[in-house]
């Protein structure tokens, strides 16, 4: 279920178009916005298309600690990020007094 923000329709519209015929760095690039937007199913894409160092794109994905209350590294622990994002992906909901999604007790 999508958290998506009404304003910046068009950018959104436009991310969702082009994310199923993406692939590799674009498909990168492409889940980090769409996270932005509140497609926290994006979050594993990003893990998973993340560029192989010293590739510049890779800065990208400190999106995830930037909005997901998580301490994993993309870069040092992807299982780590991996194992918390199925643990908690359910759990997370965005705050927009705080920017960012926050964990909710069930």
């Amino acid at each position: 279920m999508s958290q998506a923000p009404d304003d910046d329709t068009a950018w959104h519209r436009q991310m969702l178009d082009r994310y199923p015929d993406t692939l590799g760095l674009e498909r990168f690039v492409v889940a980090a916005a769409l996270l932005t937007f509140g497609h926290l199913e994006a979050a594993a894409e990003i893990i998973e298309e993340l560029p192989a160092h010293p590739a510049s794109a890779r800065v990208l994905a400190r999106v995830l600690n930037a909005l997901l209350p998580m301490d994993a590294d993309p870069y040092q622990d992807p299982d780590g990020v991996r194992q918390w994002l199925a643990a908690h992906l359910d759990r997370l909901v965005w705050r927009d007094t705080a920017g960012r999604y926050e964990l909710i007790e069930h």
